[in-house]
């Protein structure tokens, strides 16, 4: 049985990061510099772009919008990544992004399980 925090990671934070460099790329930036403000390799970066890597996670239109927002943010005044991602994050657990993953990958879990909604209120 995967924690939810393992699927933050292997499925939530690549989409994420998908996600942002597609918007970062729309707005100018090389995979160059995405790489660089993200601490990934360029390769990571073209992967993403080539829907090679993180393709297990579709997010709504209102999250796309967010995150597109949060690049052109960082883009404009940089240094925010970190902050932003862990933004995101919640955002995607308030969402119940990892729920709806965490229920199709561990089919006993309780209906009305709540533990990721219990960890951002600590």
């Amino acid at each position: 049985m995967r924690m939810p925090q393992e699927i933050e990671v292997w499925f939530v934070l690549p989409a994420i990061r998908k996600e942002l460099a597609k918007a970062m790329i729309v707005n100018g930036a090389t995979q160059r510099e995405i790489a660089k403000i993200m601490g990934i390799t360029e390769a990571a970066v073209s992967q993403y772009m080539k829907g090679k890597r993180a393709t297990e996670v579709q997010f709504s239109k209102d999250i796309k919008m967010e995150i597109e927002k949060t690049a052109r943010a960082i883009l404009k005044e940089g240094g925010k990544y970190m902050c932003e991602m862990n933004r995101l994050m919640r955002l995607s657990a308030i969402k119940k992004i990892v729920c709806k993953i965490h229920k199709n990958d561990v089919k006993d879990l309780p209906e009305k399980c709540k533990v990721c909604l219990e960890r951002l209120e600590t």
